[in-house]
C-alpha cells in the first residue's frame, strides 16, 4: 500500500461497521483506523480525550520505530504494540502494510478482551482493505 492509497465508499462503511461493533465491544477513549503516516481514515473520539489530533500521528510513529527494531533484532516484523499507563492504555495493531488500529482505552477494561476482541477486528479490516473483502465487514 502507498501513503496515497485510496478506499471506496464501501470500503469505509465496511470497516465503520467494524469500528462501531468494536467500539460497542470494548468502550474506548479513542478508536481509529489510522495511516501508517498518521493521518486518520476513521476515528472515534470519546468524551474523556483531551488530545485525540495526536494520537493519529504519534501512534504511527511509534510503530514505524517499533517495526524497525524488529529489522534490527533480525525478526520478520512486530505486528502488534501495547503501552500500559496508569489510567489509560493503548493497543496498536497492524491491519495492512500501510494500515494500524488504534485502540486506547481504560486500566479498568480487561487487556485480554480488548486484545481478543481488536485481533479479530483488525483480520476482518485487513480482508476489507486489502481484498476488498466487504461480505465479511457488511455482517
Amino acid at each position: 500500500m502507498t501513503a496515497r492509497q485510496t478506499f471506496s465508499e464501501l470500503q469505509i462503511e465496511a470497516a465503520d461497521r467494524i469500528l462501531f461493533r468494536l467500539r460497542q465491544a470494548v468502550s474506548p477513549a479513542f478508536l481509529g483506523l489510522v495511516s501508517a503516516s498518521g493521518h486518520p481514515i476513521s476515528t472515534y473520539i470519546g468524551p474523556d480525550m483531551s488530545d485525540a489530533s495526536s494520537i493519529c500521528p504519534l501512534a504511527a510513529s511509534s510503530f514505524a520505530v517499533t517495526k524497525t527494531l524488529a529489522n534490527v533484532m533480525e525478526n520478520d516484523e512486530f505486528t502488534v504494540m501495547f503501552h500500559e499507563s496508569s489510567d489509560l492504555n493503548v493497543h496498536i495493531a497492524q491491519v495492512s502494510d500501510g494500515v494500524l488500529l488504534v485502540v486506547c482505552f481504560k486500566k479498568a477494561s480487561e487487556l485480554g478482551k480488548v486484545r481478543l476482541i481488536s485481533r479479530k477486528a483488525a483480520d476482518v479490516l485487513s480482508d476489507i482493505i486489502n481484498y476488498g473483502g466487504l461480505n465479511r465487514g457488511a455482517d
